[in-house]
């Protein structure tokens, strides 16, 4: 699993995971106008996680420029769940927090 930073050439599939009917109670949906509004905010990060055969997930983190550094995960969700990436997403997701963005 490679985690990168989203582009928006990567909301069509963000979209379509938040607008799945099995994440509407979980997820919170932006429209396309927000998204990219994030994308472009230091405050927020955007996170797809991928493989070979393509996207698996997404994360977004908000919080970044905060001077106390507490970063929020403000939404995580995974194309096909049940086949055991979702905690080596979160982990990857965790390293990147603590690791590189210094929280």
């Amino acid at each position: 699993m490679n985690l990168r930073n989203a582009k928006p050439d990567d909301l069509d599939f963000i979209l379509a995971l938040e607008a799945r009917r099995e994440y509407r109670d979980l997820i919170y949906r932006w429209p396309r106008e927000r998204h990219l509004a994030a994308l472009e905010d230091p405050e927020h990060l955007h996170l797809l996680a991928e493989a070979e055969g393509g996207p698996l997930g997404f994360a977004i983190l908000s919080g970044l420029t905060t001077p106390e550094r507490s970063v929020e995960l403000r939404r995580i969700a995974l194309a096909d769940p049940g086949r055991g990436l979702g905690r080596a997403f979160l982990q990857a997701v965790i390293r990147k927090t603590f690791e590189e963005l210094k929280a």
